[in-house]
């Protein structure tokens, strides 16, 4: 069999529920993982199971569990064949933001309404850093409605927080050794912790997929 035990009490960061679980499989120790989940939607019983399940994905991965989604040339080549992104709006709060769903199901539901147009990487170019802020507002937290974390994007536009990379996708960052070092520096100085949690879900994309041995701060929560 197999258990998942925290390590800590849980830790509250800002609007950020974080906890540390270990990952045992047969009595033997396999791996261990921060779990994290935004407040802003949810109470602290589902933070805390969201938290969970997030710690036990990343613990899974020492374990080459469904490392495929992980795989670069994989993510890419099941979402051309199988989904489609949609701009859609929420009707209750107005909040624009970038879904993704399969070909095959339906237009998303209320309180979500697809839009046929939204802004684009593209559409960076010569504006402010407030505007593209508006634009993208949701880029820096990868928060479902239902509470679960999406998978990390490799093609979503860096936020304009990042200002020496605005306009860029997240892959040109993270194959490139210089935007690795600068995200290994953000995910632990920048004074923002969404923008440092981003950084570290980057590294930790890039480490998966083979561009970048792990670095001491992956786990780094101040």
């Amino acid at each position: 069999g197999w258990a998942i035990m925290p390590c800590g009490p849980p830790m509250l960061v800002g609007n950020t529920l974080a906890r540390e679980f270990a990952l045992y499989c047969q009595g033997r120790f396999v791996s261990q993982a921060f779990g994290e989940q935004g407040m802003e939607r949810m109470g602290v019983g589902s933070a805390s199971e969201s938290a969970r399940s997030n710690a036990f994905t990343r613990c899974c991965k020492d374990l080459g569990v469904a490392s495929e989604l992980w795989d670069i040339s994989f993510i890419l080549n099941w979402k051309k064949e199988f989904a489609v992104d949609v701009w859609c709006e929420n009707a209750r709060t107005g909040e624009r933001r970038k879904l993704w769903r399969r070909k095959d199901r339906p237009a998303f539901d209320y309180p979500w309404k697809e839009q046929l147009t939204g802004p684009s990487a593209s559409s960076y170019e010569g504006r402010t850093p407030r505007a593209v802020a508006q634009a993208f507002d949701d880029v820096a937290g990868d928060i479902e409605e239902d509470g679960e974390e999406t998978p990390f994007d490799p093609e979503a536009p860096v936020p304009p927080q990042f200002r020496k990379y605005t306009g860029k996708q997240w892959i040109d960052v993270l194959k490139d050794s210089a935007g690795r070092d600068y995200l290994q520096w953000a995910s632990t100085n920048v004074n923002n912790f969404e923008l440092r949690r981003l950084s570290r879900r980057a590294l930790e994309f890039a480490k998966a997929s083979g561009w970048v041995q792990a670095p001491s701060i992956l786990r780094t929560l101040s």
